[in-house]
């Protein structure tokens, strides 16, 4: 049996390595843990077996009854176009590098290792800490996940918002990290007003309550709101999560919840289309109860 010296010596060794843990591994961890007590809590209360995966995403596979075996391999078929054209894997200049730097030649390999590497970067450590923020701090009656890969590409949204009071997804946020002279932010604000003109987006891997249980399901006239912090902003919302630290988060949600109030505002100038606005008003009644309850929001 150890002593009790030695059993100090592990802890504070395990301690400092988990603070070199790149902030990405943190947040992926972190995320990998709170999709597995959604999947559990959907499968007891809604009969719903691997909503999630392990990234937090929601996984296509689950919806072969809506859309068929094909239609789910057109859609994957599809994301992997749109990244292999991201990872400009298709450049012979590119391939070399990744067979130099990696002895990789494949399209496969290629894809993934820039998936490694792309997941250690600001943006995606961005979305990942987003989604846990406010997980963490819309609480129970709300189920925040990330979108799945094709609506990422197709639809511009990277999460979604559902509110198991009224049934109804409320929202879809797409993140925004701002390190520049801002042209991101406005990049942004000109993208969710163009949605919004056109009364909304379509998610097709979205899900909804039906008779009180969550199930899948298409979305339409889904608001979309940008959610943008900067790079200082960005680290310290990462080290208040790892750190179990209110203080900083509390800071940073109450700064994108002003900014989500100012985007409704705006965004009912966009369009005049009734279902829109609708969603709209569902939106601002479901942060209210939040912002005004503090016993809705998880302890």
């Amino acid at each position: 049996m150890k002593s009790e010296k030695e059993l100090m010596t592990n802890f504070e060794s395990h301690n400092r390595q988990e603070k070199k843990k790149h902030p990405a591994d943190m947040l992926r961890d972190m995320l990998s843990a709170q999709s597995l007590e959604i999947n559990k809590t959907v499968k007891e209360n809604d009969s719903l077996e691997n909503l999630l995966n392990s990234d937090g995403t929601m996984d296509p596979r689950g919806y072969v009854e809506l859309y068929g075996e094909d239609g789910i391999k057109r859609d994957a078929n599809d994301v992997r176009e749109h990244e292999l054209s991201f990872a400009a894997a298709r450049n012979p200049k590119v391939r070399e590098f990744y067979r130099a730097n990696h002895g990789i030649e494949d399209d496969d390999g290629i894809l993934g290792q820039w998936k490694k590497d792309r997941s250690r970067e600001k943006s995606l450590q961005m979305e990942m800490a987003i989604t846990l923020l406010l997980s963490q701090k819309l609480g129970k009656d709300f189920l925040v996940v990330r979108t799945a890969a094709y609506d990422d590409y197709q639809n511009s949204a990277d999460n979604l918002i559902l509110d198991r009071v009224t049934g109804e997804v409320v929202g879809a946020f797409d993140e925004v990290h701002e390190s520049g002279d801002g042209s991101r932010t406005e990049g942004k604000k000109l993208k969710i007003k163009k949605i919004a003109m056109k009364g909304g987006a379509k998610i097709r891997y979205g899900f909804k309550l039906a008779n009180g249980k969550v199930v899948r399901a298409s979305l339409e006239g889904v608001p979309v709101f940008y959610l943008g912090l900067e790079s200082g902003e960005l680290t310290e919302l990462i080290q208040g999560l790892g750190e179990n630290d209110s203080e900083k988060t509390e800071k940073i949600f109450a700064k994108l919840l002003a900014s989500l109030g100012e985007q409704s505002v705006e965004l009912k100038k966009s369009t005049k289309v009734p279902s829109f606005h609708a969603r709209l008003n569902s939106f601002a009644r479901s942060i209210s109860r939040v912002t005004t309850d503090p016993e809705q929001k998880a302890v």
